[in-house]
């Protein structure tokens, strides 16, 4: 498989929507990153995901040639970094949105990253796979002049050695490039190769997709740094000046965080947060593409990374920097560089001052005159500093403002409430053909994970276009022309939100009429004990009721009152 392919398959399985496209695209994601078989991604633990410096360390102990985890070289980590140039390899964004796909997954920090057997999770990756695979087929031909009878979990961990050793003279060395996908060297190679951290450095830089034949292979991880970078630059910003900033985005992405996986989770799994907070970081680089791929029906909105007004709203703050740019003071100091990188920066200020010298001659000889008439450029600069004319200019934008916000009105009618049918008008309601309702014109009734209806129940979504009221203020009307199934759909959940409330009332955190994602997830942490379902499956594995979707819990609470009656 070659890595457009690869990258294309990223794609496709983000452009699926549902949680298993989700699952596909970290799962892939990893695999390549780590550049290891199948079954070692789905031994990674939750708790691996430790950040260190500009990176993640994840360690495989255990491999198939190593059983017992006593190989010194199977030890060393296997560092992945972020890309915030490419979304479609970018470990970080792929893997935070898995986690905010399946947050449940935080509660148990000694658990997998892919909860389940190893084989059992290389299976499902296969599942969703095949079923990609048979939907591209042609373009898969076509396009990419490739079987797609050869495509398989195997192709993951042979294209990232392509990666490694076939993109450039200047890559990894042979003992870096065995030591990443975990391939033996022989013993007495031991004691020389395990000094090569920096060197594994370098190959995952390279498996994130970063192009070492460019200066952007020294880019940093995305952060949320609170500041003007203009300002910055010209030193206008002091250190307490930033320092207090800092605090308060800081307190903004930890509340960000508690809304998307619950502070319960969070406060029981500290050492995860900054890869976290990285995670948030990379999601918002490629908030855009993300948007662009997910289809309008995926589970993946309905989760408070699309429906919190307060994630979005942590954009503006996301900075990434390249280490002789000046705000790069903000990062961690950047590893797994080869020093060629440097110079590509060197070469490229080279050439933008080549490429200016014509125009800088021409411009000297244009304000070659003494006691003359002045230049073009001369009365530019005049225009530019004088103080009346930068009046004029504002007062020209705010006119400009002005007419494109309609503050001026036609026929001395200055009423600007011109919406449309089916806009939002007021109080969250909606035009449908002449009816209002609660619900925005093509809404689906979301079928969503416990703890995501129990959120969307309480809060609705205020980050779309569309703003979606809280669904506890819905009625039948406002589903009518949804269709019978889908009012029964309410009734039903509005039964089991019922329980969580009472339960969560009972224990002392009643939930509020209006509420925050924040104080929704304490509730239903709280509440969830209200769920009358058996803590196993038929198997035996331990069920978790908040990864279950709530038609699932209906479910099963209905064949638990069959079996009782009967």
């Amino acid at each position: 498989m070659t890595w457009e392919l690869y990258k294309k398959f990223n794609v496709w399985f983000l452009e699926l929507g549902t949680p298993e496209g989700i699952f596909a695209a970290a799962y892939s994601v990893a695999t390549m990153n780590l550049a290891c078989r199948g079954d070692s991604t789905g031994q990674i633990c939750t708790k691996h995901l430790k950040w260190a410096g500009d990176a993640v360390g994840v360690a495989f102990s255990h491999s198939k040639e190593e059983q017992m985890g006593d190989d010194p070289r199977k030890r060393l980590p296997r560092h992945c970094y972020p890309n915030p140039f490419n979304q479609d390899a970018d470990f970080f964004s792929a893997v935070f949105n898995y986690l905010a796909m399946f947050p449940e997954v935080l509660s148990e920090p000694d658990g997998l990253l892919f909860p389940g057997s190893a084989e059992s999770q290389t299976d499902r990756f296969s599942r969703v796979l095949k079923q990609v695979v048979k939907d591209k087929a042609t373009v898969i031909q076509r396009q990419y002049t490739f079987n797609p009878e050869d495509i398989g979990v195997h192709s993951w961990r042979k294209c990232a050695h392509t990666k490694l050793n076939c993109g450039s003279t200047s890559g990894p060395t042979s003992a870096a490039s065995c030591l990443r996908g975990g391939h033996s060297l022989g013993g007495s190679k031991n004691v020389y190769v395990v000094q090569e951290k920096a060197s594994d450095e370098y190959c995952g830089r390279i498996l994130s997709d970063l192009d070492e034949n460019s200066a952007k292979f020294a880019v940093s991880y995305p952060d949320f740094i609170p500041i003007d970078l203009e300002r910055s630059i010209c030193g206008g910003v002091s250190d307490s000046d930033y320092n207090n900033r800092k605090k308060e985005v800081d307190a903004d992405v930890a509340k960000a965080l508690d809304e998307i996986f619950g502070k319960d989770n969070l406060d029981g799994f500290p050492t995860i947060v900054r890869f976290l907070v990285i995670g948030l970081a990379s999601h918002l680089t490629h908030r855009e593409k993300i948007d662009e791929l997910l289809p309008s029906d995926s589970k993946f909105r309905f989760t408070p990374v699309f429906t919190s007004l307060s994630v979005l709203t942590l954009k503006q703050h996301v900075r990434h920097a390249l280490p002789w740019e000046d705000h790069t003071e903000y990062f961690t100091k950047a590893t797994g560089l080869p020093p060629h990188v440097i110079n590509f920066k060197y070469y490229e200020k080279l050439d933008a001052k080549l490429d200016k010298l014509p125009q800088l001659w021409e411009k000297s000889l244009d304000d070659r005159q003494f006691n003359g008439n002045i230049s073009l450029t001369q009365m530019r600069s005049l225009i530019k500093e004088d103080e009346s004319f930068k009046a004029m200019a504002r007062d020209v934008a705010t006119m400009k403002r002005a007419i494109e916000g309609g503050g001026f009105g036609t026929g001395g009618n200055n009423n600007n409430n011109t919406s449309q049918p089916g806009d939002v008008i007021r109080r969250g309601l909606y035009n449908h053909h002449g009816k209002w309702r609660r619900v925005p014109p093509g809404w689906k009734f979301p079928h969503l994970s416990l703890q995501n209806m129990y959120q969307f129940w309480h809060c609705g979504d205020d980050q779309s276009a569309q703003k979606v009221l809280p669904m506890k203020h819905f009625d039948s009307k406002d589903m009518s022309y949804l269709g019978r199934r889908d009012q029964i759909n309410l009734t039903n959940v509005r039964f089991l939100m019922g329980l969580i409330d009472k339960t969560a009332e009972v224990k002392g955190r009643p939930p509020k009429a209006t509420m925050t994602r924040v104080e929704a997830n304490a509730c239903f942490f709280v509440g969830q004990a209200g769920i009358d379902v058996n803590a196993k499956t038929p198997t035996g594995r331990l069920r978790i009721k908040g990864k279950l979707t709530w038609s699932s819990v209906l479910r099963l609470m209905n064949n638990s009152n069959k079996k009782k009656k009967s």
